[in-house]
């Protein structure tokens, strides 16, 4: 009978066990690699829901609607009931467009979604009501949030919607009546 050669099955072992470890950070990585997809994906549907949150809002109600509206172009001259409503709708907005970005900083958020979202905060901050509200309470939000906001949203807001918010909205409103 020959002798067994401990050396070689201890070799042969140490050979399995790489593979096996190798396999299982492969298969750990995949793991990680996945969940982070998903978290990633749920951080989207999370962030659309934010958004069809506060749209709806203004949508479903025919009253806020009207403030909005009339907010968006002067503010000041709401009542005390309507710029509570105004400012209640604003501010949300603006916490939301702040998950956003935090959400993005963080890596939650992909730069072709976030690059989409705040496309439309460019052409909304041009809406005299709403730069001078975020000019006014701006500081309730973190100091990164508004360096980006003021230096990349507020400081580049769409002509287009500022025409928009003289001409095309009234236009649309005296045809309406």
């Amino acid at each position: 009978m020959e002798a067994i050669n401990w050396d070689a099955v201890a070799a042969l072992s140490e050979a399995f066990g790489v593979i096996a470890v190798v396999t299982s950070l492969i298969f750990v990585g995949l793991q990680i690699r996945q969940g982070t997809n998903a978290a990633k994906i749920e951080a989207v549907r999370n962030t659309s829901s934010e958004w069809r949150g506060v749209y709806e809002g203004v949508a479903s109600d025919s009253r806020l609607a009207d403030v909005m509206y009339r907010g968006v172009n002067d503010f000041k001259k709401l009542d005390g009931a309507e710029l509570m409503q105004f400012n209640a709708a604003i501010h949300s907005f603006f916490h939301v467009a702040a998950s956003t970005f935090y959400q993005y900083e963080n890596g939650a958020l992909d730069q072709c979604t976030f690059d989409g979202i705040f496309r439309q905060l460019r052409q909304i901050i041009g809406l005299p009501g709403i730069k001078e509200h975020w000019v006014s309470r701006k500081e309730i939000f973190s100091e990164q949030f508004q360096a980006y906001f003021d230096k990349d949203i507020y400081s580049q807001p769409s002509d287009e919607i500022r025409q928009l918010s003289k001409d095309g909205l009234g236009e649309a409103t005296d045809a309406q009546s």
